[in-house]
């Protein structure tokens, strides 16, 4: 099975080189782009619209890419993060037009500590590249340094003499100010780059959307030495680490867990990984952390722990991902339960059958619901692989050959029974998620699980515990590589909205478009698997799931994993929080996952 960090490269596979067979050779049709823009001052303009007809092979338009990309990137990119301005300015042919807005334009709203500009009318192109370059300059006063830029082309159409292509792309610029605050300047560009010899330039440049965001002060301070948060790992222990992300051989680190595990109303800190043995990092009350034993403290390999009070005495337990106790067809998760001396493991609470060939099992994902409403939780595993998973040729969007789910029933005294099967739970996908809600309104709770590469899935619970698949629903007709899921009346409605963590992918989204050969349901799929994250909200208790990631501008957050619907400002009403990224090769030169 490809290994996590492969994950990016496959969502690209799966919407380009899989698709190679039929794209790979169509010809370029011709196609015309309009007209040069005038160049003498007060002249009508004629803006570059996305063109009809455009290069499709996309083996040529990426190599063509890749060149305009480091071109602009070396120059504009390296430009505003150095500030230097005239290195910025090279990226821009001498006839360059563009429009930004100036910082204080747009719609000026104001938010529990922050200033948010909404650009949300396109801004006048009709600024030379001085001009141009002047008002990104402007946006930066008072800004200690640059923090972050991005520029990440997701439309790219090449016209076929090559010398030019229209473009759309994601800009960002931000940074810290002297005054404490912090600035983020997004916007969605789109115009028309033009080679100039033998470098790409920009020549029109124009914006369709973005906001410029003001913190008074940073919303959040970084504790993590005051408070001693660390598992003090040693030198040697990080330069092996290091070492197997340069290999790029990393999958998954661990979990992170608040809880109040000894009942003093302060958040403790559970930290797990497979790499290093768990930490319990108790919360003293007067903002400091203290290492305590924890669960498994000595074992290894435990990726994620879920905690709740199982047996219903008010004291917590903790299980584990990690499956061992590999014997006669069977195995086990671990099961600690707390004590007045420590973590007591309790051995085989959580046994299960495995076939005899299956001699390892990766889970990452524990939810605990009490699906029998018989006052007592139960715990449904995520299984993501086995030893035997993907030993034939591997499925992108379609993988079923992961791991089998399991359904704990819990009937007391920490005692449980796997009943997935009888009770209708089935299927070998690569679980990585799963949220347990009322989606019918009946009063129980059903399931809703999240595979990577390929459809989630709906599980409709009939009041006593046990599930039918609710195909064809909209939340469960779409492959992806679903990695995390939040629910909430977010903007109080009383109506629930579920968002699902995905993968936005920009050369995904360059490529789909010129793939014209291929079917449309599997032109669809790719497109899905491009765009990102989801988002599904209904108007009423009976009304219609709608997707509506796009229209809220919440589907790009690049490599997502873990997302949080909360009320970061305390404002009242719930914010979205979405982590993303992977991991950094530690030489800066290499490509990132």
């Amino acid at each position: 099975m490809p290994s996590k960090p492969l994950r990016l490269g496959l969502a690209v596979l799966a919407i380009g080189v899989v698709l190679a067979p039929v794209v790979w050779h169509l010809l370029a049709r011709s196609v015309r782009f309009p007209q040069p823009l005038p160049r003498e001052t007060g002249e009508s303009w004629t803006w570059p619209a996305r063109p009809k007809v455009f290069v499709q092979d996309y083996a040529r338009s990426e190599n063509v890419h890749d060149s305009y990309a480091r071109d602009v990137k070396s120059r504009l990119d390296k430009g505003l993060r150095a500030q230097d301005w005239s290195l910025a300015r090279e990226a821009l042919t001498e006839d360059f037009r563009g429009g930004f807005p100036a910082p204080e334009a747009g719609t000026r709203a104001l938010n529990r500590g922050a200033v948010i500009h909404d650009y949300s009318e396109p801004a006048p192109a009709d600024l030379d590249r001085d001009a141009f370059v002047a008002v990104l300059r402007d946006h930066q006063e008072g800004w200690t340094h640059v923090e972050r830029t991005t520029w990440r082309t997701f439309e790219f159409l090449l016209d076929p003499d090559g010398q030019r292509a229209w473009i759309r792309l994601h800009f960002q610029i931000a940074g810290p100010v002297t005054s404490d605050g912090r600035v983020d300047v997004q916007a969605v560009l789109s115009g028309e780059v033009r080679r100039s010899g033998e470098t790409w330039k920009v020549r029109r440049l124009a914006l369709e959307r973005g906001c410029r965001i003001e913190f008074e002060a940073s919303p959040h301070v970084d504790v993590t030495d005051a408070v001693g948060f660390h598992f003090n790992e040693s030198e040697e222990n990080r330069k092996l680490s290091q070492a197997t992300i340069n290999a790029r051989a990393q999958k998954f680190t661990g979990g992170l867990s608040a809880i109040d595990f000894n009942g003093d109303g302060f958040w403790d800190l559970l930290a797990s990984s497979i790499n290093r043995p768990s930490v319990l990092f108790q919360n003293d009350g007067h903002g400091g952390l203290h290492r305590v034993p924890a669960p498994g403290a000595e074992d290894r390999g435990v990726a994620h722990f879920l905690l709740a009070d199982l047996d219903g005495n008010g004291t917590l337990e903790a299980v584990g991902t990690d499956v061992t106790g590999f014997e006669n067809g069977e195995a086990e998760l671990s099961l600690y339960t707390a004590t007045p001396d420590g973590w007591r493991r309790v051995p085989g609470a959580l046994r299960f059958q495995v076939p005899l060939t299956v001699r390892r099992v990766e889970n990452y994902c524990l939810v605990a619901c009490d699906v029998d409403r018989d006052r007592r939780l139960d715990i449904f595993v995520g299984g993501y692989s086995t030893n035997l998973s993907g030993q034939q040729e591997f499925n992108t969007i379609a993988a079923y050959d992961g791991c089998d789910n399991l359904l704990f029933m819990n009937r007391g005294e920490l005692r449980f029974t796997e009943e997935s099967g009888p009770r209708g739970l089935r299927g070998t996908q690569y679980t990585l998620a799963a949220k347990f809600f009322d989606l019918d309104g009946d009063g129980d709770e059903d399931l809703y699980e999240l595979n990577d590469f390929g459809p989630a899935i709906l599980w409709v619970n009939d009041g006593t515990g046990n599930f039918q698949e609710l195909r064809g629903h909209p939340l469960a007709v779409d492959a992806a590589y679903h990695m995390g899921i939040t629910i909430a009346d977010w903007d109080n409605t009383g109506d629930w909205s579920l968002y699902v963590s995905n993968m936005y992918s920009h050369a995904g989204n360059r490529i789909v478009p010129l793939a014209s050969a291929i079917g449309e349901e599997l032109r669809n799929t790719a497109l899905v698997i491009a765009r990102g994250n989801q988002m599904f909200e209904r108007p009423g208790a009976t009304g219609a799931w709608q997707e509506t990631a796009s229209a809220r501008e919440t589907s790009w957050a690049d490599w997502a994993w873990s997302c949080n619907f909360y009320d970061i400002d305390n404002d009242g009403d719930r914010d979205l929080f979405v982590t993303n990224g992977y991991t950094s090769h530690e030489d800066a030169s290499a490509p990132d996952w």
